[in-house]
């Protein structure tokens, strides 16, 4: 059975995941969970890139005694860069650090300069595990709808520069931790990445209350999801 990393910026975004009994989780360090049912590890990571590469960093050490992890996926809600439906879920496997910004040294928006990457977007999920995931979907009775997404270290609330960034990147969906995981995982060779989002906001004036009313469905939802994806990994 492969094993599988999960992270998840929020605590609220994990509740119904972290109370649903059919895992067994038990608390391995801060913010770091294992299941006792599954070959799955949850971390909290924390809002924002650099907690959510440290928290990846975590994830991955506490792997290691058993011979590493495979599949990271991450969990949690989204603002929506367009009028993409507040409650709706998006599997992604497409991501752009839409503020990695060095096109004054003549490289595009959202790529690392000498890092080796051939353009901005981040791919790490292959197709298999693509057709996982929509199965566990189809299998949760959850529909899905896939899209790129973008991250940056900045809640977007503006109704036009969202507008702006979906246009520039090609891009559904913003956070602020996918991005940077997805990186990572690229880096690493046999670790695949993929995120599931539920859009809290449309990005806009209305995001903060919007986003604490939708986090408590979302977080249903994403329970259904990992209690029927899991079982599809052996």
């Amino acid at each position: 059975m492969r094993k599988l990393g999960i992270v998840i910026a929020v605590p609220q975004e994990a509740e119904a995941i972290l109370a649903d009994g059919r895992f067994a989780w038990e608390a391995s360090g801060p913010g770091l969970y294992s299941s006792s049912s599954f070959p799955v590890k949850l971390v909290i990571s924390g809002v924002g890139k650099v907690f959510a590469s440290w928290a990846l960093s975590r994830l991955l050490h506490a792997w290691e005694p058993e011979g590493g992890c495979d599949l990271v996926c991450i969990l949690g809600t989204s603002g929506a860069l367009g009028d993409q439906a507040v409650a709706s879920l998006w599997l992604v496997g497409e991501f752009v650090e839409q503020d990695m910004d060095a096109s004054a040294l003549g490289f595009p928006r959202g790529m690392t300069p000498f890092s080796g990457m051939e353009g901005p977007v981040l791919r790490s999920m292959g197709s298999e595990t693509r057709s996982l995931a929509l199965s566990a979907c189809a299998t949760a009775c959850l529909a899905v709808v896939e899209a790129r997404l973008i991250s940056g270290d900045s809640f977007i609330a503006d109704g036009r520069r969202a507008r702006e960034l979906g246009e520039l990147f090609s891009g559904s969906l913003c956070d602020m931790e996918s991005a940077a995981v997805a990186k990572l995982c690229c880096l690493r060779a046999g670790l695949e990445c993929f995120a599931l989002r539920s859009v809290s906001d449309n990005a806009d004036h209305q995001a903060q209350v919007s986003w604490t009313e939708a986090v408590k469905l979302s977080a249903l939802d994403l329970d259904s999801f990992l209690a029927a994806f899991v079982p599809l990994l052996r």
